[in-house]
């Protein structure tokens, strides 16, 4: 009986090949499902952000149309769930924005419910995105860092709210929290504003 010696030997060869090359197949299409995973985790963030950049900005009476066209653009390339959501379509008309702004009541005694964000998908995967793109990395690391500056300031904001505004403290006291929670919102303003640029710019990058 005449064995195909050479047939063995190959079939050999491609059982040891095989491995590495499925285990290549399955990083190449994990790689991308983790990356669209992140990207639509960001992209879930941005309206909070948003909302809260114009709130603030209100809030601080710095509202002026380069924002609110700016916001509206920002929001026109959200595909997220809150797509249709009445918060969204506010956000996306310049129009509507500047005109809230114009007839929001004084903001004297009052005090801003502010949400933090989180990315639990990313927070869960800084050893898997070692796989992914470079520069992906870089921009959602830097974005990670933003996001932890800015629920800093929430939390601090949320837990001085009572105190500024209780009437139980004095005066003099009350003004003092009231001028610190102003400059919170003021760098609430920034961190909302660097994070909503960044994970924008990082979509725009890597967003099929």
């Amino acid at each position: 009986m005449q064995v195909d010696v050479l047939g063995i030997l190959l079939g050999w060869l491609f059982g040891l090949l095989s491995p590495g090359i499925a285990a290549r197949i399955s990083r190449t299409y994990r790689r991308r499902e983790l990356t669209d995973a992140l990207l639509a985790e960001v992209d879930e963030m941005r309206p909070t952000l948003a909302l809260s950049l114009f709130s603030v900005r209100a809030y601080l009476h710095s509202v002026d149309p380069t924002l609110a066209s700016r916001i509206s653009a920002t929001m026109a390339t959200y595909r997220g769930a809150k797509g249709q959501s009445g918060q969204l379509q506010f956000l996306r008309d310049p129009a509507v924005l500047l005109q809230a702004f114009a007839t929001q009541p004084s903001t004297e005694g009052r005090a801003l419910a502010l949400e933090p964000c989180s990315l639990p998908l990313l927070s869960a995967s800084l050893t898997e995105i070692t796989m992914c793109d470079a520069d992906l990395q870089r921009r959602l690391l830097h974005i990670k860092a933003e996001l932890e500056l800015y629920n800093s300031d929430v939390t601090w904001a949320t837990n001085e709210v009572g105190h500024a505004f209780d009437g139980q403290a004095d005066a003099i006291r009350s003004e003092f929290i009231a001028a610190n929670l102003r400059q919170h919102y003021a760098r609430l303003a920034t961190h909302s504003d660097v994070l909503l640029q960044a994970a924008t710019e990082l979509l725009n990058r890597h967003r099929h």
